[in-house]
């Protein structure tokens, strides 16, 4: 029997243009991981995920210092709570 619920398409991928809105963004990512629950059950896992469907200029820094803070690379200190 076929299941009446459809895998949600990934979300687009977030480069901080003018003519997108981060809201939806984040609604789409949401979205994406609720509909395939089965595939992310680890949070950090839905981080690097997210992280990974930002591109660009404008969100390089961020996506950069959240990634070392995260994880403690580079020398950076582990931010407690950045892995959720």
């Amino acid at each position: 029997m076929l299941s009446a619920k459809r895998p949600s398409d990934p979300p687009w991928v977030c480069k901080n243009k003018s003519y997108q809105d981060i809201r939806r963004w984040l609604m789409a990512v949401q979205d994406y991981f609720e509909r395939n629950s089965h595939l992310w059950t680890i949070e950090v896992d839905r981080i690097k995920y997210a992280l990974g469907r930002m591109e660009g200029d404008d969100v390089a820094p961020f996506k950069d210092t959240y990634w070392k803070k995260m994880s403690g690379a580079l020398g950076y200190q582990k931010e407690i709570g950045y892995e959720r």
